[in-house]
């Protein structure tokens, strides 16, 4: 890759204690005088004036310097991250190849930095992509003729199915040759199949069984032109040498599974990944139309209808090392383009897109039975209003006999044509706005989870924002210092904030046609918190004892971060700010949220880095990675202590271009001082998953087993 900026040059050492979290305590036996709460301030500096430009709400984090009985640790938890910027595709740059940052100082939990021990022993980082869409290295043999190469620059090896590699047909039976540009025909009948870019979120997930370690990517193709698919690659993470001193580079060893035909009727583009508290990843799926069901699901019997789809799928590595895609059907029918699960393994964040839902289960990590809400945002400050709940199999069999709307949802004429008014009893909704319906009391509970959006506004929820595409969330509520910004905080990226958004939040936004990042406080809600809710005291009080969760976002605070238009185009985005956000994802303990471009508004997408460390540095993102022209940028993931040798990585999914999709890791992030084989540093996180064999093999299994 071409070599990024020079690294800026290294920000005075703050001094703060270290944290007061396992794997090893860092605060002295007497701990130090609280420090005060940090304040975000618009300074009358030169700084303020390209804050101001830029429109970032938050502007320099001022700390007041304390004196602390610091001691240095063994095992130093990373607090801050300062890289080289990579710079916007110039003139005289094709912008044919990723770029990636070269160099970063790390900041640690002792107070020192990276750059202040030259003999500090950490690897160079490196952007490594591993897996690339298209035909393997090596062919396997066709009955009636060889297979040949359909892309010799791949990295994907011989199996039963090449990494992206759309095929309508059971792939167990594929057989097809190929031509140089990736179009592939399969010999038997003539039918045409195809390598996709469009590579989409992927979850990388560790495994522990008694034949050791394996690393295995679950990736989404989400090619908007056929039905996509759900394909599981084997990874090999780098080794260091300790004779030679050299590093070995991330390998795909196969693509062992797809898992386009494992579920009953099939999943239909995938998107809005994300990887929950149990090693597991969650997604959504789009809704096919007739026509797409024809020509994608005709070997399914009976026919598919269009209520098959639309669902949240959890996927996941089975302890044969085998992938399975499962349709979770309690959490409604919602198309969801981003998704998120906390760390109590019950509660999930949802979006389609313009609602934010809620989901809490009944039982940790068990995603079949629980109760989905809707939020209602209004002034900074977050209601939620109960859908209803279903369990799975009762969903099931509702969707099995489904026709459709009228089976759900009776209407009634509007009272004023022109107004749009309703009868009392009756709302407008997003599925058929020629007149005003109300779910049919006998079936509600399933009419709110088949069609989500529409019973989200008839019971008052914000059903008009404009494109949530990405949650994140830092389980940090201490920090090292406790002044860092962010700490216990949700984030949710808008792709755009349009004027209908800024009305139905009371006014409190900004008109960002460039997107922005909100962040959220979060807290208890319970049936007295509830929208709309009418309690006495003594109700109050008892309702209190028994939250729904403790997970409930309950304020905000918009622009943490945004894009803004340039001057002298409206139709391009500033390229020192991110564009249209897409995916976000918070480094939890290491202060740093990443995000990702999104649209076309950049002439390459960029993945940003923002610092919450708080360290009295400008709060301004910077781009530590850049995409292919015309490639979009599909998923962005930390890794945290992956696989226990205090290394970290950064995951970064590319598709949707001219050229092949990939999927590509940055790193080593490495840990001061930690020991091979501990994974401490991944908390709250069920990975990895581990076999029978492991002694935490019961605290890691999933809770239901495939049938």
């Amino acid at each position: 890759l071409p070599s990024a900026n020079p690294p800026p040059p290294p920000p005075p050492p703050p001094l703060h204690p270290s944290r007061p979290l396992p794997p090893s305590p860092c605060l002295p036996p007497s701990s130090p005088s609280p420090l005060p709460s940090p304040s975000l301030l618009l300074i009358n500096t030169p700084v303020e004036s390209v804050i101001m430009k830029f429109g970032i709400a938050a502007c320099l984090l001022l700390t007041t310097i304390v004196s602390v009985n610091a001691r240095k640790c063994n095992t130093c938890w990373l607090t801050s991250l300062q890289c080289s910027a990579v710079k916007p595709i110039s003139s005289t740059d094709s912008g044919a190849s990723p770029v990636a940052t070269s160099s970063c100082i790390f900041g640690y939990s002792d107070g020192t930095y990276s750059n202040e021990d030259p003999e500090n022993g950490l690897e160079p980082l490196v952007f490594n992509i591993p897996i690339k869409t298209g035909c393997g290295l090596k062919s396997y043999t066709d009955p009636s003729s060889p297979f040949y190469y359909c892309n010799k620059t791949a990295t994907s090896t011989n199996s039963k199915i090449k990494f992206g590699q759309i095929n309508k047909l059971d792939a167990s039976t594929m057989a097809a040759t190929c031509t140089k540009v990736g179009v592939c025909t399969l010999s038997a009948t003539g039918d045409s199949v195809y390598f996709s870019n469009n590579v989409g979120y992927t979850a990388t997930i560790p495994f522990i069984s008694d034949k050791g370690m394996k690393v295995f990517a679950i990736v989404y193709i989400d090619d908007p032109s056929t039905a996509g698919d759900v394909q599981m690659v084997e990874l090999t993470v780098p080794k260091l040498d300790s004779k030679t001193g050299n590093v070995s580079s991330w390998k795909s060893v196969s693509v062992i599974d797809s898992v386009y035909s494992s579920s009953a009727k099939g999943v239909y583009q995938p998107a809005g990944g994300s990887l929950t508290p149990w090693c597991t990843a969650i997604g959504g799926e789009k809704v096919p139309v007739s026509q797409d069901i024809l020509q994608f699901f005709s070997n399914k019997a009976p026919l598919p209808t269009e209520m098959n789809y639309g669902w949240v799928t959890e996927s996941r590595v089975e302890i044969d090392y085998s992938a399975s895609v499962i349709k979770r059907y309690a959490l409604g029918r919602i198309q969801a383009t981003a998704t998120f699960a906390m760390p109590d393994k019950k509660t999930v964040y949802l979006s389609d897109g313009s609602v934010v839902y809620m989901f809490v289960s009944k039982l940790v990590k068990d995603l079949r039975n629980g109760t989905l809400y809707a939020a209602n945002f209004s002034k900074e400050t977050v209601k939620w209003v109960k859908l209803n709940s279903v369990n799975e199999s009762d969903m099931v069999a509702e969707v099995a006999k489904s026709k459709g709307w009228l089976d759900y949802w009776e209407g009634s004429a509007y009272l004023d044509a022109t107004a749009k008014s309703c009868n009392t009893g009756y709302q407008r909704v997003f599925t058929n706005q020629e007149r005003c319906w109300r779910p049919k009391s006998a079936v509600e509970k399933y009419a709110c989870l088949l069609y989500p959006k529409d019973c989200a506004m008839f019971k008052g929820a914000t059903y008009n924002l404009s494109g949530v595409t990405g949650f994140a969330y830092n389980m940090d509520d201490k920090g090292a210092t406790g002044k860092e910004l962010g700490l216990n905080k949700f984030f949710i990226s808008f792709s755009t904030v349009s004027t209908d958004m800024q009305t139905s939040l009371g006014g409190s936004s900004v008109v960002r046609p460039c997107g922005s990042v909100y962040m959220f406080t979060i807290g208890k809600v319970d049936n007295c918190t509830l929208l709309n809710a009418n309690c006495d005291d003594a109700t109050k009080a008892t309702s209190a004892k028994s939250p729904y969760t403790s997970y409930a976002l309950n304020s905000y605070k918009v622009d943490i971060v945004n894009g803004l238009p340039l001057d002298t185009d409206r139709s391009k985005c500033e390229p020192s700010l991110p564009s249209q956000p897409s995916y976000i994802h918070f480094a939890s303990y290491h202060n740093t949220l990443f995000i990702a471009d999104g649209g076309s508004l950049h002439e390459s997408n960029h993945v940003w880095l923002l610092d919450f460390s708080g360290q009295g540095r400008p709060f301004v993102p910077t781009s530590i990675f850049r995409a292919p022209r015309g490639s979009m940028i599909e998923g962005v993931s930390w890794m945290n202590n992956l696989v226990g040798d205090g290394r970290s990585y950064l995951s970064i999914s590319v598709g949707s271009g001219p050229q092949p999709g990939f999927i590509g890791y940055l790193g080593p992030f490495t840990l001061k001082g930690y020991n091979a084989g501990s994974y401490d540093m991944l908390t709250n996180i069920g990975c990895p998953i581990r076999g029978e064999q492991d002694y935490l093999y019961d605290a890691t299994k999933y809770v239901d087993k495939l049938s």
